[in-house]
């Protein structure tokens, strides 16, 4: 039994002393990114999904007060007011999925939070749980607590938590607030700063003690070995116990071990020893490092006896313990080895409830229950006889009829037991009604494979779980096949009286075990002298060309010849369903419709003959003959072959040389495996010519010889694989299917082989065709028509489109692609996306070639093996309904983009150091909205580099497009202050986001977010702040807009407009005050100064110093400054003893730690009556700005526009005449943001400075 790939978290606080000093590690969710909530005003903005009732919902906000920036995720009865309704019951999520990476085997999750609520009632409560597990207001979470949080008041508390068995899952984090209808406290909930960081170092290892070995590679030989010297180092009192704790009392030894992929292991211990114990698990066993809840038991063996063995099911990317121990006495045990096997892919990984397989409704597909076991499930329907339970999973959505059919077919297994759950994969519960031991009876017959109807009691969409057993110890393989409920289960062919088989040879040879049950159909019961009924049947259908008689024999392949009258028991019966007296299916099934001949003796060779003896061929079964037939040209005749013993031998069908029989070429063959495996063999498809392009081919269960294609070329028009039966591709097979194509059964395709469609017309695809049932390469070659693909489809190799009358309609299905994907023309020959999904999951670089503007819906990168998906010959596109996931694996453009139409924030979803698009990414958008750009550039060795552009208003731009690169030459630095820092050092050396619109004049506003990945850059040593800096198309290294909180890893800057290259700013140096202003002005009492600060830090005070000449500067009066704010403040100073002339000011600023700045140096005139600016308007102002003037006679003005960092943008002059007049400025080439204005008239020394808000 395995663990569940989502489940089993273990919790523990954080220890750091466990933690090695060095490991790697990756931020899953950074505290300053989508953890921080300060990338958009929604969840979506920010990578989560909200769920929502009617009251205390969850919003993105400032109401509380962010840990992180401004905004947090908080709980508010009106968006407005940090408070709640207590008078109402909620639940109310957000969640998000978060992918694991194989191999890191420490997590850790950590988070910010505060709340009062309700002790016990009012709180917030996290989970990690599965992700099938779907939130729903108003509901709890059922699984998967990490812990319930409140009473802390308006105090942020820091929570940190360690989860085990993550390593190569994917996992869904809920973050749930939840309160009844009567007290509680405000305030409600707040999060923020959330952080989830893995690693590969393990505090695991170091702990477990002596006898510790790391297994790099499987399979995996110890050779000789003893627990002897290792101690006794776990124990009940240390490890989660494993079956019983008496074998946690020996000495012990430890083999880690992490699979790559998924699959069966066999673990063998060869021992002479005694009272031996091999526990696996799936995390560290460790109850001292994990928390209070047991790490996942995977699978034991415990016994008197030394040797063991384990077959269990292991997930690729988790890292399993396997501990050898013993019940003392002995206190130890000698091994000549333990092994442990490479994994198996072809083995179940289905044998727990949350790795259940989905079942598509009509789709047979085949499960094989050996090496599987029930810990951890639910305990076993009512009527099963449970032995040992070894079960399979499936899932099944519950369809608008709201009613199911479900039936199993016998493989190895020869006697199954179904039963059918509801709930969440992890709390299930059943009812006596759904389940079931033995099919319906046929007649008296009782069989052993499984049918479940169930016609009330299910919801239509609901998800329900399927447990498949054997009846005691049995395991083996089987079929299983879920239907609509008002639908009738479809007929096996050559096992039904409506499909007979075609009788084209004089002899015919089923090959062994033969045909067992009654196919779908229980064509009659007990009403003739097969008074068992239906059993262990095979139907044929006898055309005659000619008067005469019809004679046959059925001759029992474990028959040992004469005389010996011992073998399968055999029976027939034959009805005339072509000429006079003719009777139907439906009259044989109701009773009325009696056979012209039928025996039901207890021998084993029967048939018809002459007068009704055996002939001398087979002495001693006169008893089982009957009399020969007459038969008439143009009368066809139905011949039943029943299994009476269901043993496991099949017969040969002999028809005498003179009997009447029309040997017509068949159009449709059946497989019976009389001779071998070979395909093109006669005797293996009952006597008739193997499939053509012009036959049909039939493959049934009934013979254990199933047709094995070696290299070569084979044709088939349709081919049917029935349930139970295998069709085997060796690699170089070429399988030509010239019409359609269904799978009830096994498809066996071997890396190698090619399956070709190239009939004329249309052809469908039908049946399994995922997984073991997949196409290694898969291939579409016509001249007409298309190909129609009605179900999922995984091709581990190729996949191709050979030339533009080569079309397949992949109809809005799943398809999976481990190669290359090589379309002739475009949408021309792939078509009907609308719906469908284009997985990308191969080890190697994969070719992505559409031959043409292709447009795909949604589409995957989901490689194992981190690799790349590239871009030949045109673009990736995805429609405007389509998504974009990136799992793992890059997407390599080239000169080529992934573009993506749709224009949802949440059409690209994913992204991480192994997940980008390596080259460009262009995204169509909306006029406001949040967009996510996981680029990166991998030849670099820079990876990953995430980027956001959020437009806040007025976006005219109908798509961006968005690259990454090394700088080719380090900017150097900008030389700017901006809000209080000195952008005085180098740019980040990581490098440069190349972002362009279409149009390109595109106007709106936006902010940008700049996600420098940790690792890639080398160059921020003594920096303290970051931002975003910009270069236009033509131009330089500047700052646009404003400035906004970041850190190295997040660089934001809010209010800017048009696209272009992107980087990031550093300073070293953060002034102490944020100056926005600093203007004088002559007034009647002397000299006013006025200045604003935007902030203050460590600010202690002004010293205004003064100047005759501008050169030699004195202190002249001092103002205490603010120590530290966050607040605008304004600042006003007289100089009342001014020089006659001109008198030049500035402002020292002075730090607490005595550092100095200075700001910008004004004149004031004193010598005549000055000219001044009235005032402006409007504030804020958008196009055009009004300056109101005053002058006492006609000048030139001058009007200058600088930024906030003194940089001259526009410079006026103008002529004013005396007296008030009104001088407009136009604003049109500046973009949102603060501005100065510098009005200054010749001559009289005068210069005013104006604020300027441009909106």
């Amino acid at each position: 039994m395995t663990q569940r790939r989502s489940a089993y978290i273990l919790l523990a606080l954080f220890n750091f002393w466990l933690l090695p000093v060095a490991f790697a590690q990756i931020t899953l969710l950074d505290p300053q990114g989508d953890g921080g909530f300060e990338n958009g005003s929604t969840f979506g903005a920010n990578g989560w999904t909200e769920v929502n009732g009617t009251k205390n919902l969850w919003y993105i906000g400032t109401i509380a007060g962010g840990y992180n920036g401004s905004a947090c995720a908080v709980v508010s009865k009106d968006g407005a007011l940090y408070s709640y309704t207590k008078t109402t019951a909620v639940v109310n999520h957000f969640y998000r999925d978060i992918a694991f990476p194989g191999g890191y085997t420490q997590a850790v999750l950590s988070f910010k939070w505060k709340a009062t609520g309700e002790s016990s009632y009012d709180m917030l409560k996290v989970y990690l749980t599965s992700t099938s597990t779907t939130p729903v207001a108003g509901t709890s979470v059922s699984s998967g607590l990490l812990g319930s949080y409140n009473l802390s008041g308006n105090s942020w508390i820091t929570t940190t938590i360690s989860l085990c068995a993550t390593a190569g899952t994917t996992q869904r984090l809920i973050f749930s607030w939840t309160n009844d209808a009567s007290l509680g406290s405000d305030p409600p909930v707040a999060v923020d700063s959330i952080s989830l960081i893995v690693s590969t170092g393990s505090s695991c290892q170091s702990a477990l003690g002596t006898g510790v070995t790391t297994v790099s590679t499987l399979p995996y030989s110890s050779g000789a070995g003893t627990t002897q010297g290792a101690g006794n180092d776990l124990t009940s009192s240390n490890v989660y116990s494993c079956g019983s704790s008496n074998y946690l009392t020996g000495e012990d030894k430890v083999w880690i071990f992490t699979p790559t992929v998924d699959g069966q292991v066999t673990i063998n211990l060869t021992s002479s020893g005694s009272y031996t114990g091999l526990m696996l698990y799936s995390a560290c066993p460790l109850s001292s490092l994990c928390g209070n809840t047991p790490a996942p038991c995977v699978a034991y063996a415990q016994s008197t006896t030394g040797s063991k063995s384990i077959c269990t099911t292991v997930l690729g990317g988790v890292t399993y313990y396997l501990v050898l121990d013993s019940w003392a006495s002995p206190s130890y045990n000698a091994y000549s080895d333990l092994s442990i096997s490479a994994p198996n892919p072809s083995g179940a990984v289905n044998d727990l409830p949350c790795n259940a397989t989905p079942l598509t409704l009509g789709v047979n597909i085949s499960g094989d229950n050996t090496c599987t076991g029930n810990l951890n499930e639910p305990s076993p329907p009512s009527c099963w006889n449970n032995g040992t339970v070894n079960t399979l999973w499936y899932s099944i959505v519950c369809p608008a009829s709201g009613q199911l059919k479900i039936v199993t077919t016998l493989g190895t297994l020869t006697d199954t037991q179904i039963g059918l759950y509801s709930g969440t994969c992890d709390s299930l519960s059943t009812i006596s009604s759904w389940c079931n031991n033995n099919a319906p009876d046929c007649g008296t017959n009782t069989y052993k494979n499984s049918a479940l109807t169930i016609s009330s009691g299910l919801i239509p969409g609901n998800t329900y779980y399927l447990a498949v057993d054997g009846v005691g110890t049995e395991t083996g393989t089987f079929d299983i096949l879920v239907i609509d409920g008002t639908q009738s289960v479809p007929a096996v062919i050559g096992q039904e009286c409506s499909y007979p088989n075609p009788v084209c040879n004089q002899n015919i040879s089923i090959g062994d075990p033969g045909y067992a049950g009654y196919g779908n159909i229980c064509d009659f019961s007990s009403s003739y002298c097969l008074a068992s009924g239906e059993r262990g049947s095979a139907f044929y259908e006898i055309n005659i060309s000619s008067n005469g008689t019809l004679e046959f024999d059925i001759v029992p392949n474990d028959w040992p010849g004469a005389p010996s009258t011992a073998s399968t028991d055999y029976d027939f019966a034959v009805w005339k369903t072509a000429g006079s007296g003719a009777v139907t299916c439906a009259q044989i099934a109701a009773g009325t419709g009696s056979p012209v001949r039928c025996n039901y003796d207890a021998k084993g060779v029967t048939g018809c003959y002459s007068t009704g003896n055996a002939p001398a061929a087979y002495p001693g079964f006169n008893t089982s003959y009957e009399t020969g037939i007459a038969v008439s040209a143009g009368e066809t005749y139905l011949l039943e072959v029943s299994n009476f013993s269901n043993s496991t031998s099949g017969f040969s069908l002999n028809f005498s040389s003179g009997s009447p029989i029309s040997y017509s070429t068949a159009t449709q063959v059946v497989w019976t495996g009389g001779s071998n495996t070979t395909w093109p063999l006669t005797t293996n498809w009952g006597g008739c010519a193997a499939p053509s392009c012009s036959v049909d081919g039939i493959v049934t269960s009934a013979a254990f010889n199933q047709p094995i294609l070696t290299a070569g070329t084979y044709n088939v028009r349709n081919l049917t694989i029935n349930a139970g039966a295998t069709v085997t591709l060796l690699s170089g097979a070429e399988l030509h299917i010239c019409g359609n194509y269904t799978n009830s059964g096994s498809l066996v395709a071997n890396s190698g082989s090619t399956v070709i469609f190239d009939g004329t017309g249309t052809q469908n695809m039908n049946g399994a065709m995922t997984g073991v049932d997949g196409f290694a390469n898969l291939k579409i070659t016509k001249s007409t028509g298309s190909v129609i693909m009605n179900a999922p489809v995984d091709v581990t190799e190729d996949f191709t489109t050979s030339n533009s009358t080569s079309i397949f309609n992949v109809n809005g299905q799943y398809l999976s692609i481990g190669g290359d994907f090589m379309n002739a023309s475009g949408n021309t020959t792939f078509t009907n996306t609308a719906g469908s999904t284009l997985e990308f999951n191969g080890s190697a670089s994969q070719i992505y070639s559409p031959g043409g503007s292709l447009t795909l819906e949604n589409v995957i990168i989901n490689q194992p093996v981190t690799s790349a998906v590239v871009l030949t010959g045109n673009d990736m596109i995805i429609g405007s309904t389509g998504t974009l996931q990136l799992n793992s694996g890059r997407i390599s453009t080239g000169s080529y983009e992934m573009s993506i139409a749709n224009t949802s924030t949440s059409a690209v979803n994913g992204g991480n150091t192994n997940s980008y698009v390596d080259g460009n990414l262009r995204r169509y958008v909306n006029s406001t909205g949040s967009y996510n750009f996981p680029v990166g550039n991998y030849p670099s060795g820079k990876g990953y580099q995430q980027a956001n552009i959020d437009f806040t208003s007025g976006n005219t731009a109908t798509s961006l497009v968005a690259r990454f690169d090394a700088y080719s030459s380090l900017p150097g630095a900008l030389g700017v202050i901006d809000c209080g820092k000195n952008y005085n050092y180098s740019a980040l050396d990581n490098g440069e986001w190349t972002i362009s619109s279409t149009p390109s004049n595109s106007t709106g506003f936006y902010t940008a977010t700049l996600y420098n990945t940790p690792g890639t850059y080398t160059n921020t040593g003594g920096v303290l702040d970051w931002t975003v800096m910009k270069k236009p198309s033509s131009g330089s290294w500047g700052l646009y807009g404003t400035c906004a909180t970041s850190s190295v890893n997040q660089v934001v800057r809010t209010g800017m407009s048009g696209f272009s290259e992107f980087g990031t700013a550093q300073s070293t140096l953060i002034l102490p005050i944020e100056l926005v202003s600093f203007s004088g002005e002559v007034a009647p009492e002397g000299n006013l100064l006025s200045w604003e600060t935007a902030s203050e830090l460590n600010s202690d005070y002004f010293e205004i110093e003064r100047s005759p000449d501008g050169k030699s500067f004195s202190s002249i009066a001092s103002v205490v400054a603010q120590k530290n704010s966050l607040e605008a403040h304004t600042y006003q100073f007289i100089d009342h003893d001014f020089n006659n002339g001109p008198n030049f000011y500035r402002l020292r600023q002075v730090g607490l730690d005595r550092s100095v700045t200075y700001s910008n140096i004004i004149l004031l005139e004193n010598q005549t009556f000055d000219s001044f600016v009235e005032g402006i308007a409007p504030v804020p102002a958008k196009d055009n700005l009004s300056v109101f003037l005053d002058l006492p006679q006609s000048t030139i003005v001058t009007f200058m526009v600088t930024d906030i960092s003194g940089v001259e943008l526009k410079s006026v002059k103008a002529k004013q005449e005396a007296g008030h007049s009104v001088f407009q400025l136009d604003l049109l080439s500046l973009s949102k943001g603060i501005y100065f204005l510098h009005t200054g008239f010749p001559g009289s020394g005068v210069v005013s400075i104006n604020k300027i808000v441009v909106e």
